[in-house]
């Protein structure tokens, strides 16, 4: 389709266990502190859901998502509009699984060299906005969504998730650098350096660090 533009401001909220679904309701109880009831989903559960959309354009979607797989593996869903794959990303869209890293100080070898820090599966309730599996960009995925009803098809293509609410949403306003610095306080640059190093860090998305040279 040919001039399909973004929609802002809008925002519509699906909750998946009221949707016509394969998978299993997980009640408020048993959320893993989610606070109202979820949705678990196995490898091939599908779920489908009508969503009334005042303005035709471009959307995104947005996931409350639980990840418990006990092995390291992202999980993937596929998600059709009005029965049809937008485009080929939409056949495997990520659902990140994050990890804890060991803290400094690291342990040493033998000969007093820190040995890379063990990885830990990291469980708690994310927020994803879709993007494809094997996508380097950042921007989320854009669907384009009819005027008036249309249908959402969700398959769970791998692993295993309780899911929260499904959000059709506006992506969020980029504004331009002068807008964003002329929003903080005029202040002097501080004359000071962070240092920050590769393996100190809080969490990752990847078991491993794939550490390139450039």
């Amino acid at each position: 389709k040919d001039g399909l533009k973004v929609v802002y401001g809008k925002d519509y909220v699906i909750d998946p266990t009221t949707t016509i679904h394969t998978g299993t309701v997980v009640d408020a109880a048993n959320s893993k502190g989610y606070g109202s009831s979820v949705l678990q989903m196995e490898t091939d559960d599908t779920l489908e859901f009508e969503v009334v959309i005042d303005k035709a354009g471009l959307y995104i979607f947005s996931v409350d998502y639980y990840c418990l797989s006990e092995k390291a593996v992202d999980h993937t869903i596929s998600i059709k509009i009005n029965d049809e794959y937008q485009f080929a990303e939409s056949r495997e869209l990520k659902l990140p699984q994050y990890y804890d890293c060991e803290k400094y100080p690291f342990r040493v070898d033998s000969k007093g060299n820190e040995i890379t820090p063990d990885s830990y599966i990291r469980y708690g309730w994310e927020n994803q906005h879709l993007k494809g599996i094997n996508q380097s960009q950042t921007d989320s995925l854009l669907f384009y969504f009819e005027e008036g009803v249309n249908k959402v098809s969700v398959t769970m293509e791998k692993s295993s998730v309780l899911l929260g609410k499904i959000n059709v949403t506006s992506p969020d306003v980029v504004v331009d650098f002068k807008e964003y610095k002329e929003s903080y306080p005029k202040t002097e640059s501080a004359q000071k350096l962070i240092v920050q190093e590769a393996e100190r860090i809080t969490y990752k998305n990847r078991w491993t660090n794939n550490f390139k040279r450039y």
